[in-house]
């Protein structure tokens, strides 16, 4: 069996890039501390970022983390993903009811930590956007993400193929 040993691997032709399968291509991430609040029954964009994949086969992981508060009892504060917007993209949680998770508000109401992830293939290698959409179950009361300046994130990764 032989060994390579190097200190510096460069590409060849400009823009065509390293990649190694499984491995970590680029990293890109957005965080926030103001609170994003709504009382639509329909899905509000809340925080997004974009990335632009070096490569048509490979793949973004998509990782988010933050607090959700709900204001009454019994009221569920839905979350998804989109590529996109919740206007105009692709809801990557299927339609499903909660998406990536839920806050369900007991007593007087109720806050936690909601996280996710999700490995998209977009198949494009042009910049793809990515947002994490909140929304009410009821219009009386306020789902809100980064209650008292917690913060939150999405993070995305492109994972070479």
């Amino acid at each position: 069996m032989s060994t390579l040993y190097v200190d510096t691997i460069n590409e060849k032709t400009s823009g065509n890039g390293v990649q190694i399968p499984g491995h970590v291509v680029q990293v890109v991430s957005n965080s926030g501390s103001q609170s994003v609040s709504t009382t639509s029954t329909s899905f509000v964009d809340a925080i997004s970022a974009t990335i632009t994949p070096i490569s048509t086969s490979n793949k973004i992981l998509i990782i988010f983390n933050g607090s959700i508060y709900t204001t009454s009892a019994n009221v569920q504060g839905p979350m998804t993903l989109f590529r996109g917007t919740s206007s105009s993209g692709i809801d990557l949680s299927n339609n499903s009811t909660f998406g990536f998770g839920a806050m369900f508000g007991v007593s007087s109401g109720g806050k936690g930590q909601v996280s996710g992830n999700y490995l998209d293939s977009p198949s494009t290698s042009s910049a793809q956007q990515y947002t994490i959409a909140i929304r009410s179950e009821n219009a009386a009361h306020t789902m809100t993400l980064g209650v008292n300046s917690d913060r939150y994130g999405l993070t995305l990764m492109e994972i070479a193929q």
